[in-house]
């Protein structure tokens, strides 16, 4: 019995990755249906966002520590809808903005819908806003890497011409 050691038989490797074709690379950069509902549902929360704090701008006094939430509601609302056209677009940039604008909503409309309940005020904007801007931050952060491929896809695209 030979006791020597002896190197293990290598394993061949097994079938390599295809490169993406053409057609694969086109469709990648074509909106899928969650970027579409992303998209939408990052529009129709910025625009719930700006509404509500247009509606606390014009028919309530904050003061003290609660006086920016308003202009802090508009500014996120504006931006996610300027920057949900680009996540329809598929840049990569506008899908990890969208997703923290979203958040950043979802946060500043939270807090103002329990102080607004726990204050008897009533706001349909104000309570529909941040379970929509919860929806909003979920469907942007699936589409991250969706339009991370994107992204690399067009590349490949601008490369072979």
């Amino acid at each position: 019995m030979d006791d020597t050691w002896k190197a293990p038989a290598r394993a061949t490797p097994g079938p390599q990755a295809q490169a993406p074709t053409f057609e694969e690379d086109l469709a990648a950069t074509r909106p899928s249906s969650l970027i579409i509902v992303a998209t939408l549902a990052s529009l129709v929360a910025g625009v719930l966002a700006a509404a509500t704090g247009f509606q606390l701008i014009v028919g309530i006094i904050l003061t003290r520590w609660l006086a920016p939430v308003p202009w802090f509601m508009v500014a996120l609302g504006i931006a996610a809808a300027i920057i949900s056209i680009q996540l329809y677009r598929m840049k990569y940039w506008a899908a990890v903005t969208m997703a923290a604008l979203n958040a950043g909503i979802t946060f500043f409309a939270g807090a103002w819908a329990l102080f607004a309940l726990f204050n008897g005020l009533v706001s349909l904007y104000g309570f529909l806003a941040p379970m929509i801007s919860l929806g909003a931050t979920v469907c942007a952060g699936l589409t991250v890497p969706i339009c991370r491929r994107a992204k690399q896809a067009a590349a490949r695209l601008a490369a072979a011409d």
